[in-house]
């Protein structure tokens, strides 16, 4: 049996129907032509935007709304640049959509304090804390652990890598005292969000610190 050869331009159209993609958002610089050619031959739409972070945050809001993923284009480097801060509100927003109202959020002195802080009031977080700017590093790991050890339940803190230097041994009291049940890494930066629980970790579970 020979093998099949594809190229990418005949597999995005069956990629947007498999995933059921109605729609790609995007802001297209002048090198993107072949793929708008092999959007233009799928069943799905593309919806222009006058600037990248636009088209990051209305993919955003669909997603939201719909829990569909969304594809969105953006040109390579510049436009990268423009969108990669909405792409950093689109995911803070699918962590916090992916937790329950009564969960402990706290964030400290890291430049995404107020994004994360607005979301959560937004989407009807009943316990959120932060401490204001100067002299709060350090204070959300330890704060998330005594947390954890009071209700029984997920704590979850957003730390920068700063304020991780500052209380990175409260990973390690953790670990004694209420075990580390998840660490994930922030994905265009290096924040930190830990949710302390008071749960054993899953067999064969290591806690991690992911920086990509």
């Amino acid at each position: 049996m020979g093998i099949i050869e594809r190229t990418g331009g005949e597999l995005i159209p069956d990629f947007l129907e498999t995933f059921d993609i109605p729609y790609v958002f995007g802001n297209p610089g002048t090198t993107e032509t072949t793929f708008l050619a092999a959007v233009a031959k799928s069943k799905a739409s593309y919806i222009l935007a006058l600037h990248e972070s636009s088209a990051a945050s209305i993919a955003a809001g669909y997603a939201l709304i719909t829990g569909k993923p969304s594809v969105v284009s953006l040109h390579t480097y510049p436009g990268l640049a423009n969108g990669m801060f909405n792409m950093r509100n689109a995911l803070i927003l699918g962590m916090l959509k992916n937790l329950d109202v009564t969960t402990h959020i706290v964030t400290e002195g890291s430049s995404e304090d107020a994004i994360v802080q607005d979301m959560a009031v937004a989407l009807g977080f009943q316990n959120v804390h932060f401490l204001p700017r100067g002299g709060g590093l350090g204070w959300a790991m330890p704060l998330g652990v005594g947390i954890g050890l009071a209700t029984g339940k997920h704590a979850v803190c957003f730390v920068g890598d700063g304020g991780s230097l500052f209380s990175i041994h409260a990973i390690r009291r953790q670990y004694a005292l209420a075990k580390i049940s998840f660490v994930e890494g922030g994905g265009l930066n290096d924040e930190i969000v830990l949710a302390c629980s008071p749960e054993d970790p899953p067999p064969g579970y290591t806690a991690q610190r992911k920086i990509d």
